[in-house]
């Protein structure tokens, strides 16, 4: 991605001022839809570059000129793809509340009309997506309550969706319900719903290689769900290291080699290692575990950064080693 430069971010402030401007001078007369659309593709440019604050100054720009939109149909249908916009911005800035607000709008606004226009899959993915925010704040019981209300509504749209979509967005709504199970302490029902939507998205990853990075992440959840089920049972942890292997398998045909990818292989490896501290191999666990560390993104580590330092921690101390001086 390309960061902006000082002059751009210039250029983009006062680029906002006039549209700003222009909105105000249209509030009498209307907003002519191809001025939404303006602010849409700028937005998106910004979004693609990870310029996330920016995009989001664009998009409040944009609600403003929604406001005096004048075509009914055209704001409602507009309205509902700024808001989902600001859904997933909102994400990416770890701003969870803001996101879980714009997905409940663009679900009302796309509930009234709006997706109509939409591919017959979005009823389902926002709310599966509206579940999985509610599932980064803890709120258990919502995040399953969206999740079930969105594998109501892809069953009720099955014919209507092309197959390899629609068992795309099975496949993530079961993912979904992993984690949640998976924190839930339901190990049984992570590792079912995990080992679910891990075989969809390997079988869809022969025709698509990009399935290839979304089975990965199900099967690190279902190497999880063993472990911790193997942990409170006293169980063999095999079938957890099978399943971490089987993440790295698949995760290796994926086609690119980007962040993403070093994200999902450090979260194997961060797994795996944990995996490894419970059979008591203290050495190859913090092997492991540095590697998980060195692997990630700062964005990863912003996410996880006590899980990672954490668990370094306790092998360094059960390996014998020093531990190393790391700010967090």
């Amino acid at each position: 991605m390309v960061e902006l430069g000082s002059e751009e971010r210039a250029n983009l402030r006062r680029w906002l001022d006039r549209k700003r401007m222009e909105i105000k001078r249209r509030r009498r007369t209307g907003v002519d839809p191809r001025l939404i659309e303006e602010l849409g593709s700028v937005y998106q440019d910004l979004e693609n570059r990870g310029e996330y604050v920016e995009a989001l100054e664009v998009l409040e720009v944009t609600f403003q000129g929604l406001r005096y939109l004048k075509h009914p149909r055209a704001r409602q249908e507009l309205s509902y793809k700024v808001w989902r916009s600001k859904g997933v911005t909102s994400l990416w800035l770890g701003r969870h509340g803001d996101s879980i607000e714009a997905y409940e709008k663009a679900i009302e606004f796309g509930e009234k009309g709006a997706y109509a226009n939409e591919k017959p899959r979005m009823p389902a993915t926002n709310r599966r997506e509206l579940g999985s925010m509610y599932w980064r704040v803890g709120a258990h019981s919502e995040a399953l309550r969206n999740l079930s209300i969105a594998e109501g509504n892809l069953e009720r749209d099955r014919a209507a969706i092309y197959k390899p979509e629609f068992l795309d967005e099975l496949a993530r709504i079961r993912a979904a319900f992993g984690l949640v199970y998976l924190d839930l302490g339901r190990f049984t029902d992570a590792a079912e719903s995990a080992a679910e939507a891990a075989r969809i998205h390997e079988e869809l990853g022969e025709q698509d290689p990009q399935r290839f990075m979304q089975a990965a992440i199900a099967y690190t959840t279902l190497g999880n769900a063993r472990r911790e089920a193997a942990q409170e049972l006293e169980a063999d942890l095999r079938p957890a290291f099978a399943a971490f292997d089987d993440a790295l398998r698949v995760l290796k045909r994926y086609l690119s080699r980007d962040e993403e990818y070093t994200d999902r292989e450090s979260d194997i490896y961060l797994g795996r290692g944990r995996a490894l501290l419970l059979d008591a191999e203290y050495e190859t666990a913090l092997q492991h575990l540095e590697r998980s560390l060195s692997l990630a993104s700062h964005k990863n580590i912003a996410q996880h950064a006590a899980a990672h330092y954490l668990y370094v921690g306790e092998a360094q101390a059960k390996s014998g080693r020093k531990p190393l001086r790391k700010s967090l």
